[in-house]
């Protein structure tokens, strides 16, 4: 990512799970520092995490089972105007599920897209605080997996001013766009794909390793499940069975 914040790019992610055995899964994996923050009473803390001191993702308990609060990874979106983009996701066929914030210079929202697939915009002016776009142990691409390739690929086209551009990835996603957003002065961040590979939506967040073998060993061992690996790229589940990937680079 470049210094200057892209409109429609990711920002942070949050989590919300269904066992604190992701905590220290992830805590170990990535060499997070987890702090807690957030009382979600009898379901427990909820957790910010932090990478060389900046802030990478939030954890949070399912208070709700079943009520919009699956296990699940999500990504929020820096936007530099919410009021635009909560208007764009509506047009566009989306679901809005929350607003926040209070101060123009940093709220958010979240939605649900037509595959109800979530996601959230974050508006700040607190650039630099959250991003940690492809440092090692940070966030380096994700992927939407989704039934109905097509029309997510118009939806967040339409909501986030994405461009798509159709590619093929031999014997695996037949149906696989990577998406990108264009920066102020034209330069263009790649960062996601939407790929048909899946009978549910749901975001798989990839994290930057070093080592891919040492990567998927050790998440084995600490109670994740490998599903597929080759050349630089894994797919596994973490303890509480959601989607995440690891990569090299």
């Amino acid at each position: 990512m470049g210094v200057e914040p892209v409109s429609g790019t990711p920002w942070w992610l949050s989590y919300r799970f269904g066992t604190g055995l992701v905590v220290d899964f992830y805590r170990n994996l990535l060499e997070w520092e987890m702090v807690e923050d957030g009382d979600f009473g009898a379901c427990g803390p909820g957790f910010s995490c932090y990478l060389d001191g900046k802030n990478v993702a939030y954890l949070s308990p399912i208070v709700e089972p079943g009520y919009g609060g699956d296990p699940e990874w999500y990504v929020n979106f820096y936007c530099d105007n919410l009021d635009r983009s909560i208007v764009g996701v509506s047009v566009a066929g989306g679901i809005i599920t929350s607003i926040g914030g209070s101060e123009a210079e940093e709220r958010s929202a979240t939605f649900r897209d037509p595959m109800h697939g979530s996601f959230g915009c974050i508006q700040t002016a607190k650039f630099g605080d959250f991003s940690t776009f492809g440092r090692r142990h940070g966030l380096c691409w994700i992927d939407l997996r989704t039934p109905e390739v097509d029309k997510i690929v118009k939806f967040y086209s339409d909501a986030l001013d994405w461009s798509a551009q159709p590619t093929l990835l031999i014997g695996r996603n037949p149906e696989r766009y990577n998406m990108a957003a264009k920066g102020r002065y034209g330069e263009v961040e790649e960062f996601a794909s939407i790929s048909g590979a899946s009978s549910y939506a749901h975001w798989r967040p990839y994290f930057s390793v070093g080592s891919l073998p040492k990567a998927v060993t050790k998440a084995s061992k600490l109670g994740g499940r490998v599903h597929w690996m080759a050349d630089r790229f894994a797919d596994l589940t973490d303890p509480g069975g959601v989607p995440f990937g690891v990569a090299e680079f």
